[in-house]
């Protein structure tokens, strides 16, 4: 059985060019053995998908300064990658930074 989604993405500010993305396990499928975070420009261009054992969390660091990103994170276990989460937003806008969620697009 692959993986349910990660629940409870969120973004914490360390500074303008460095955020941690935390979040927790999903709610059912088998063990699972690593996660992939995906890091997008809002334009959908795809920066980076770095995968991360079974930690939770993970840094990411050398952001561009004013641009808006993207992040959302896969589960995979011994059957496979499950669904990926819904996106959560981070703006490094200098001063004026934020996060928020982002619905899936159909």
């Amino acid at each position: 059985m692959l993986p349910d989604v990660p629940k409870d993405v969120s973004i914490e500010h360390i500074n303008y060019t460095a955020v941690r993305v935390g979040w927790s396990m999903p709610a059912s499928g088998d063990t699972v053995i690593a996660y992939h975070v995906e890091l997008s420009t809002s334009d959908g261009n795809v920066v980076t998908r770095i995968s991360s054992s079974k930690e939770r969390s993970l840094l990411l660091a050398h952001l561009q300064r004013n641009i808006e990103y993207k992040v959302r994170v896969q589960a995979e276990n011994a059957a496979g990658n499950g669904s990926s989460s819904s996106y959560v937003t981070v703006n490094t806008r200098e001063g004026k930074s934020f996060t928020r969620t982002v619905a899936p697009s159909m």
